[in-house]
């Protein structure tokens, strides 16, 4: 068994060494994601250094200096009132950020939207209180609709090397776990912290969003919208499994 892991490791190890000529990926991204299939398990991510600024949403806590906020706001968004409690928690957590960090919004569907800062520059901005209030009056604007394109949406926020990701979506079946290696290939350091929304239990299998979560060192959390009540004080923490 362990002779049939090895061979089969390094098939695969050879596999992604030619996908990356042809994708054109680095050569450190070529190593990064050929270690997945080491025959030792690759090292882990280091963790966030705890004296760094906070920051929390939808019950993912981190500790750095650049924020990324990446969320899905597809039509399915609109179930039970998913997508207003999304902002409500997306305004909760921008307003709380310290001035020392920067931040960015990112509302997508098919097709990403980054958000824009007072001076009218979309992507990472710092969390002054005049970037705050011109973020939220464009949040407000926002209503869900069309499908769904997790792959572009995250390498937008990607290419901005932010810290942290937090990215929220209902829309698990729209990535593979060959994408999740993609994103892998190119995150960097980046930690990517997933809240998936969804109806009824967690499934017991691991998906392409916990692959990705465990991949780049963050976590991952299932909400359960059937649970969500329509003025909900403590909505998070009720839906939560």
């Amino acid at each position: 068994m362990e002779q049939r892991v090895s061979i089969g490791s390094r098939v695969l190890r050879g596999f992604f060494f030619k996908a990356a000529a042809i994708l054109g990926l680095t050569i450190a991204a070529v190593l990064s994601v050929s270690q997945l299939f080491a025959d030792e398990p690759p090292k882990p991510t280091p963790q966030a250094d705890v004296d760094l600024p906070t920051a929390t949403f939808f019950s993912a806590t981190e500790h750095a200096r650049s924020f990324a906020y990446v969320i899905d706001r597809s039509g399915s968004m609109a179930m039970r009132g998913s997508f207003e409690i999304v902002k409500r928690e997306l305004g909760k957590g921008v307003d709380k950020l310290p001035a020392d960090v920067r931040f960015s919004v990112n509302f997508y569907n098919l097709k990403p939207v980054m958000l824009n800062d007072a001076e009218g520059h979309p992507g990472l901005m710092a969390a002054t209180e005049t970037n705050k209030a011109i973020v939220r009056k464009q949040v407000v604007a926002i209503e869900p609709d069309g499908g769904t394109d997790h792959m572009d949406a995250l390498r937008l926020s990607l290419t901005e090397k932010p810290e942290v990701v937090f990215f929220l979506t209902d829309g698990d079946l729209m990535m593979t776990k060959y994408e999740v290696i993609l994103l892998f290939a190119v995150a960097g350091k980046t930690r990517i912290h997933v809240a998936q929304l969804g109806r009824g239990p967690a499934k017991a299998e691991e998906s392409p969003l916990q692959f990705l979560a465990k991949l780049t060192g963050g976590t991952y959390r299932y909400f359960d919208i059937t649970k969500f009540p329509r003025q909900p004080p403590k909505v998070v923490e009720e839906a939560r499994k």
